[in-house]
């Protein structure tokens, strides 16, 4: 029941014109989520751990595979096929090609061997790293909640109307929203 009565809420938070009625309607807990998931420093450390478990899967595939896989593509022209014109003149249809070349895409994967230490050490680093940079979100999404779930409706939303990508006077040092 409470879901229906928060769709006109979260329409609007979803698309990005959130009003002060909008924040008292939402928890403070709803509102912190709302504005932490906007977080410059969140976004910047979630797009970091995505890119990193990306490196870390291309690792374990080549070391189960026991070689990568280098990708090269070119862009070719190549003549267009379709789409074709067609003009009947009495019992006769003439059809002609519309249009000159296109261009494509085209790809050739080569293997390439690696050096199975050298790579199970890269698979160890990046792990690391990855465990790392996990426990810096929970803080930071921890410190981020914590200080607006604090804060009044009013006063996140006066926050939220001012964000531009830069440190807010009143937030703790390292909170800065995006547009």
């Amino acid at each position: 029941m409470r879901i229906y009565l928060l769709l006109p809420v979260i329409l609007t938070v979803l698309l990005g014109c959130a009003s002060v009625d909008d924040f008292r309607a939402m928890s403070s807990s709803e509102r912190a989520q709302f504005m932490c998931q906007r977080s410059d420093r969140i976004s910047s450390i979630k797009n970091e751990l995505r890119d990193l478990e990306i490196e870390l899967s291309v690792s374990h595939a080549a070391l189960a595979r026991g070689y990568r896989i280098h990708r090269s593509c070119n862009e070719v022209e190549v003549p267009n096929s379709a789409p074709i014109s067609c003009m009947r003149m009495g019992m006769m249809v003439n059809c002609n090609p519309v249009g000159g070349n296109s261009k494509e895409t085209r790809c050739s994967e080569v293997p390439v061997s690696i050096n199975v230490d050298h790579e199970k050490d890269k698979v160890r680093s990046l792990e690391n790293t990855i465990e790392s940079l996990r426990n810096r979100l929970s803080n930071e999404w921890r410190e981020c909640t914590n200080y607006i779930s604090r804060l009044s409706p009013e006063e996140a939303h006066r926050l939220y109307s001012r964000f531009s990508g830069r440190p807010l006077l009143g937030a703790p040092p390292g909170i800065i929203w995006m547009e």
